[in-house]
């Protein structure tokens, strides 16, 4: 394996709330590109459950900025973009020619585009709390936006 890569790869995981009840989690890998975290890149996949009303989940790049000490507080913040795929929890119905019929539900798939502000600690691994915004196109007149918080820790690499 690439000791570079290796030594510089950083995994993190944790809640992720959309509208901060609706429960969730992801997972994310993230590289710096510039020295001390001031540019860097991820990818991030997770989901959320609203209870009988819908289930999302979403992957996305993102693109971000950590300041702070190497040990100790830090502020950070990151845009994204990516797909966002949300199914009903209830049945589907469609008409038909005779009538009204349920159906399979397939979901809707959406574009998604995000940012997130946040703070932590770092030590060893950085522990911390994020602020997120988003908005998911799922056709060409309709978009849903979303607020939620994401409180995780990352591990690996260097902190």
């Amino acid at each position: 394996m690439n000791t570079l890569l290796a030594s510089t790869l950083t995994w993190s995981a944790g809640y992720f709330g959309g509208f901060v009840t609706h429960p969730g989690a992801f997972v994310a890998v993230e590289r710096p590109l510039l020295a001390k975290d001031l540019l860097v890149v991820g990818a991030r996949a997770g989901g959320t459950h609203h209870f009988r009303n819908h289930t999302a989940l979403f992957a996305q790049g993102e693109l971000g900025t950590r300041w702070g000490a190497t040990k100790g507080p830090f502020v950070e913040g990151f845009a994204g973009v990516g797909l966002e795929q949300r199914w009903l929890a209830g049945s589907v119905y469609v008409e038909s020619d005779t009538g009204v019929r349920r159906t399979v539900d397939f979901g809707r798939p959406g574009l998604r585009l995000s940012g997130a502000l946040g703070a932590g600690w770092a030590a060893d691994s950085r522990v911390f709390g994020r602020a997120e915004g988003w908005i998911t196109w799922v056709g060409f007149r309709r978009s849903v936006p979303g607020i939620g918080l994401s409180v995780g820790a990352t591990f690996g690499g260097k902190s």
